[in-house]
């Protein structure tokens, strides 16, 4: 394992969602604190307290720009189908742009109409997750 998927193993925890500019709606596949768990190329979405939202696998293409990793749920309405997505990765923040199964991959205007300065209109959802065990220092800043 090396690069980028390297870099991706671990947990991350969810602290924004956005879906078509709007900012933390209901969601099956994501929650308020969700943690998302990285193995391999396995992950696994689940709430505190250990409910299963949604889990299975997913390919990397760091060389693209802009980089992109395609979803493949392995439960719920999506299961088998691949969802497109590109991905921003620092050291402490995971952030994915992903379309639905029939939609193109996102451009990367979809990251964010706040961090953008601009609505992103209809892209499928974007979700920010900091490393888990940097959560605290997240909020910290988020809140100056």
């Amino acid at each position: 394992m090396s690069g980028d998927l390297e870099r991706l193993q671990g947990q991350w925890r969810q602290i924004r969602f956005e879906e078509n500019g709007r900012v933390d709606p209901p969601d099956s596949h994501g929650a308020a604190g969700a943690v998302m768990t990285i193995s391999g190329q396995s992950f696994h979405v689940a709430v505190p307290g250990g409910k299963t939202l949604i889990q299975g696998c997913f390919a990397l293409d760091d060389a693209a720009n802009p980089k992109g990793i395609d979803w493949i749920d392995s439960m719920g309405e999506d299961a088998g189908k691949t969802l497109p997505a590109i991905y921003e990765l620092a050291d402490d923040r995971f952030q994915f742009a992903a379309a639905e199964a029939d939609m193109a991959s996102p451009s990367v205007a979809s990251f964010g109409s706040k961090r953008r300065g601009r609505d992103h209109g209809s892209m499928g959802s974007g979700w920010i997750l900091p490393r888990k065990e940097d959560q605290e220092a997240t909020f910290a800043q988020s809140s100056r």
